[in-house]
């Protein structure tokens, strides 16, 4: 998903990030390096955001995506009742219609005509 692959970016980014700050720890002086910790922690807590917000995003599209596909199911459903039933009417036609040609035979031949 586009989501997912956007946010394996940002943890490698945050990865890259603190991998780096622990090289220049030991380099920079204290207060430097006390400033970057906290940028490092607001953007990780800003990622964690965006993976909420983002789980929330997907919870709710698929949600949506449930519920119109049991919608188009239930549609289907009935669609393929609706022509199942004329189907049947198709054939029960046909069966009395069969039917009424044997009755017309028999009622020729016992008066003659066929």
């Amino acid at each position: 998903m586009e989501v997912q692959a956007h946010l394996r970016e940002v943890n490698h980014a945050l990865s890259r990030m603190l991998d780096g700050l622990s090289k220049a720890e030991g380099e920079l002086p204290e207060a430097v390096s006390y400033r970057i910790q906290s940028q490092a922690v607001i953007a990780a807590l800003e990622a964690e955001e965006v993976m909420r917000v983002a789980k929330e995003q997907a919870d709710t599209l698929l949600a949506e995506a449930k519920k119109e596909a049991q919608e188009v199911a239930e549609e289907a459903r009935l669609e393929f009742g609706l022509l199942n039933a004329e189907s049947e009417a198709e054939d029960l036609r046909k069966e009395r219609l069969e039917q009424a040609e044997r009755e017309a035979r028999v009622t020729r031949r016992r008066h003659g005509g066929g």
